[in-house]
């Protein structure tokens, strides 16, 4: 797997989140609220930290997913 993880993941968004380089969290997250709060797609590259120990880049990407009355719903990337 891309993340080096195995099972069936309920809350997939706190998962990730664990798995983000520590010294990344922060900006990655600060990152995604803006994205949301100001309606916009989010580009960014960071770190992940492998249960292995092993670090992997990521570009993680998205937009908005909006409803028939241009709401934003969720984002998708």
């Amino acid at each position: 797997s891309v993340f080096g993880l195995t099972g069936n993941f309920e809350n997939a968004a706190t998962v990730i989140n664990e798995i983000i380089h520590p010294e990344d969290r922060s900006e990655v997250l600060r990152i995604f609220n803006e994205a949301i709060a100001n309606k916009l797609p989010y580009s960014h590259e960071y770190r992940n930290l492998l249960p292995s120990g092993e670090v992997r880049w990521i570009l993680s990407q998205g937009d908005k997913v909006t409803d028939e009355n241009d709401v934003v719903t969720a984002y998708s990337g």
